[in-house]
This record gives structure tokens, C-alpha cells and sequence, in this order.
């Protein structure tokens, strides 16, 4: 019966070490080093897996799932907006391994 101290307080330097390789990599990115920045990015997967801390979403977006390097809009990623009116879906597409996430947006109901 261990009290509850916070969200991932158990965790604070494996917290620490993955903001740190999420930075380092988009900044890799930025200067063009996609395998570099591709290694920060499986670095920073195996950290919070080994410290079982869950990756923040913002985080977990921003990473591709196939080659792990961060996804820079116009420089590491394409996105396009596709589906009917009703249902959108965005497609991002890694320009390094050409893996693509899809995630829905929300449209507000105007009445």
C-alpha cells in the first residue's frame, strides 16, 4: 500500500532523460542528421520502456513509428488531410522510411 506521489513521480530522471532525447533529436532533425536523430528517438523509447514510464501523447506524436525519428513538418514529414466532410482524416507521412500515422480531427457540431 504505497502512497500515490503524483503522476510519474517515481520516475523523475527517466522523465528528465527522455525530454532531453526528444529535444536532441528535433534538433538532429533540424540540422539534417536523420539517422542521428533516429537514435535519439529509439533512445528515448527504450528509457521510458525500462523505467516504465509512458510517453507523453505530444511526445508519442511527434515520433515516427517505423524509423523512430521525430516528424518536422516540411522537413521530416508530409501531411495531408483526406476523407469526407464529416470524417477527416489527417495522414502523416515520414519522408525518411515513409511509414504514415493517421489521426481523425475533431469537427465542432455547428448549429
Amino acid at each position: 500500500m504505497g502512497k500515490s506521489q503524483g503522476k510519474n513521480s517515481h520516475a523523475p530522471d527517466a522523465m528528465l532523460r527522455m525530454n532531453f532525447l526528444f529535444q536532441a533529436s528535433l534538433q538532429q532533425t533540424r540540422h539534417h542528421h536523420p539517422v542521428l536523430a533516429s537514435y535519439y528517438g529509439q533512445n528515448l523509447k527504450a528509457v521510458g520502456q525500462k523505467a516504465t514510464v509512458r510517453v507523453s501523447p505530444e511526445v508519442k506524436r511527434g515520433l515516427c513509428k517505423g524509423c523512430h525519428g521525430p516528424l518536422v513538418l516540411g522537413v521530416s514529414a508530409q501531411v495531408r488531410v483526406r476523407g469526407p466532410p464529416t470524417a477527416k482524416l489527417t495522414y502523416i507521412e515520414c519522408l525518411n522510411c515513409h511509414t504514415t500515422k493517421v489521426f481523425p480531427i475533431k469537427t465542432a457540431d455547428v448549429k
